[in-house]
């Protein structure tokens, strides 16, 4: 197990994120996948 501050931890859920964000705008993601976003968002 590599060993990783909350630092790089912010960093590597933001790089997702933003991925994710990019995926969004090009192409809609199901009801399904927004739901599941929204659930572990809060």
């Amino acid at each position: 197990m590599i060993k990783t501050t909350p630092i790089e931890t912010l960093f590597y859920f933001y790089r997702i994120i933003v991925f994710i964000l990019k995926l969004i705008t090009k192409k809609p993601p199901p009801l399904a996948m927004v739901h599941f976003l929204s659930c572990n968002a809060a």
